[in-house]
């Protein structure tokens, strides 16, 4: 099996779309949350709003919105939601894999107003004594749609 054949599968199989609610845990000693899930395709495509080699900001739709609410759903009361979901746009400050229509890695960042496919993590973070939800794009398709 070619690294293209497993790639597109990463992106285009029905058992990496968002299905179903996350399942949480609570780790026994911490009490952290854990999410029980691989990183997972976001349904359609975003637009890049902001982008350099190391952070992108996507802006995403309301059905995508929907999807991702549909997502965090099983999320304890006391979890704040991912900010996301009320300004539409997920930030990541962190680096994450690029890869092109042929689904080979690239170097190459996307551009801003550049349509993108994303896979989304999703895990809590403490601030304090509150816990919030942060989804991060783990990697970027640039797989040539237009604006």
């Amino acid at each position: 099996m070619s690294f293209q054949k497993a790639r597109y599968a990463l992106w285009n199989h029905p058992s990496m779309y968002i299905r179903q609610p996350i399942e949480w845990r609570e780790t026994p000693k911490s009490k952290d949350l854990i999410a029980v899930v691989p990183p997972t395709v976001l349904p359609g495509h975003v637009l890049v709003v902001e982008s350099n080699n190391n952070l992108i900001h996507v802006q995403i739709n309301a059905a995508q919105q929907k999807k991702i609410k549909f997502w965090m759903r099983n999320l304890p009361d006391n979890v704040m939601l991912p900010t996301a979901l009320s300004t539409q746009v997920i930030t990541n400050n962190s680096l994450c894999a690029c890869f092109d229509h042929a689904y080979c890695a690239t170097q190459e960042a996307p551009q801003v107003n550049e349509m993108v496919r994303v896979r989304l993590v999703c895990y809590v973070t403490k601030i304090g004594a509150m816990r919030k939800t942060q989804l991060v794009v783990s990697d970027v398709l640039r797989d040539g749609v237009a604006t």
